[in-house]
């Protein structure tokens, strides 16, 4: 399975399968990340099937 990780160690071929080199492949993550899960959060919060309030259940943990 091709991943990100693997696709890491051979920066060329990064490149030709994102168009972006490594480097500014990570600083587009870390630019990204915060507000993609912000947006996530507030999706699932906002589910009109939704039975718990915000808070309850079991603690979420991020990967």
């Amino acid at each position: 399975m091709l991943t990100v990780s693997k696709l890491r160690r051979k920066p060329r071929h990064f490149v030709r399968l994102t168009g972006l080199s490594v480097e500014q492949f990570e600083h587009l993550v870390r630019e990204l990340a915060p507000v993609y899960a912000q947006a996530q959060q507030q999706l699932r919060q906002q589910r009109p099937e939704r039975l718990r309030l915000a808070g309850a259940g079991h603690p979420l943990r991020w990967g």
